[in-house]
C-alpha cells in the first residue's frame, strides 16, 4: 500500500467497483486471449489511470510492466488482480461480470489443461481455480508446486496428466506431498549451506548436514541461534550412557561424525532456548561455541 494512500478515492464504492470490473475483464482476456492486444492494452490504461490503484504500490507498478504476450509480466500480474478482485467493492455490474467470467472460465478451464507444456501455463491454471473459487485447494497446491523451483521438466508433464485424470485434488495433493518428501532428502545447499559456512563451521562438517534436520528452522534461526560443537571420547558414553539423548533434548542436531583423530565423535547442534545453552555450557571442557 502506497504511504500517500488516498482515502477520498478508495472510499467511494462505485469507484472501487469501476476498478474491479475493469479487473476482472483484464483477467479474462489473459486467461482466455479471446481479447485483441488493442483491448489488453486500453484496459491496462484504464486501470493504471484509476486514482485507486496508485494506493496499492505493488499492483500499480505491476500493471505498468505488463506487455501483452510476455509470459512473465503476465505471471506477475495474475496474483495482484486476484487480490484486487477479491478486495474491492461490488455493485450489481461487477457482481455479474464475476458470475459471467467465472461460468466462462469454468468451462474453459479444463481445455487449457490440453495445453499445459510449460510452468507459466499450470501458473495461469492455479490463478484460474483461485478466481473461481477463493481459497481454492487445487490452486493453492499447483502453486506450492510452483515455490519449489524443482528443475526436472518431467514435473509439468506429471501435473498435467493429473489435471486430465480423475480425483485431480486428492492425487494432487499426494503429488504434492511426494515432492516435498523428496526435498527433504539429501544435503543442503545454497542459502542454508553459506548461513553455516559464514558462521565459521569447517566445510567438511557443512557436506554433512541434511535438509531433514532443518527442515522446521528459519534462515533467521539458523544464524541468530547458538550453535554449538561438541566432540567427546566414546569412552564418555560409559559415564552417561544417555548423553546422546540430552543432547538431542537439548537443542537440534545438524549432524553427527566421527572424530579424525581419535576414537570418539563430534557433533553440530544449535540450540533454540536459553535452557539448551545452559545445558551445553555445563559441557564447556568438551564444547565449543561457533560463529
Amino acid at each position: 500500500m502506497s504511504a500517500d494512500f488516498d482515502f477520498g478515492n478508495f472510499l467511494d464504492l462505485q469507484n472501487q467497483a469501476t476498478l474491479k470490473i475493469n479487473c476482472i475483464r483484464l483477467f479474462e482476456h489473459l486467461c482466455t486471449k479471446d481479447g485483441t492486444q488493442k483491448e489488453v492494452e486500453a484496459l491496462k490504461i484504464e486501470i493504471i489511470s484509476d486514482p485507486i490503484s496508485e494506493n496499492f504500490s505493488g499492483f500499480y507498478e505491476a500493471m505498468k510492466n505488463l506487455k501483452s504476450g510476455d509470459k512473465n509480466t503476465t505471471s506477475n500480474v495474475f496474483p495482484h488482480l486476484n487480490l484486487m478482485i477479491s478486495t474491492l467493492n461490488d455493485n450489481d455490474v461487477s457482481k455479474a461480470e464475476i458470475a459471467r467470467v467465472k461460468k466462462k472460465l469454468t468451462k474453459r478451464v479444463e481445455h487449457l489443461y490440453d495445453e499445459v507444456v510449460m510452468r507459466h501455463d499450470i501458473w495461469i491454471i492455479a490463478q484460474i481455480h483461485e478466481f473461481i473459487e477463493n481459497g481454492s485447494k487445487l490452486g493453492i497446491n499447483l502453486l506450492r508446486i510452483m515455490d519449489l523451483n524443482l528443475t526436472d521438466p518431467n514435473i509439468v508433464m506429471e501435473i498435467k496428466n493429473i489435471l486430465k485424470g480423475t480425483n485431480v485434488e486428492l492425487n494432487m495433493e499426494r503429488f504434492l506431498n511426494k515432492l516435498l518428501a523428496q526435498e527433504t532428502r539429501g544435503f543442503i545447499t545454497g542459502e542454508f549451506r553459506q548461513i553455516l559456512l559464514e558462521r565459521g563451521v569447517e566445510e567438511r562438517l557443512v557436506n554433512l548436514v541434511t535438509k531433514e534436520s532443518v527442515k522446521n528452522l528459519t534462515k533467521e534461526s539458523l544464524s541468530k541461534s547458538k550453535l554449538f560443537l561438541i566432540s567427546f571420547k566414546e569412552d564418555m558414553l560409559d559415564d552417561e550412557p544417555d548423553f546422546v539423548d540430552k543432547i538431542i533434548q537439548n537443542g537440534i542436531l545438524l549432524t553427527s561424525t566421527a572424530s579424525e583423530s581419535e576414537k570418539g565423535f563430534i557433533f553440530l547442534v544449535l540450540s533454540t532456548n536459553d535452557k539448551g545453552v545452559s545445558f551445553f555450557k555445563n559441557y564447556h571442557h568438551i564444547t565449543s561455541e561457533v560463529g
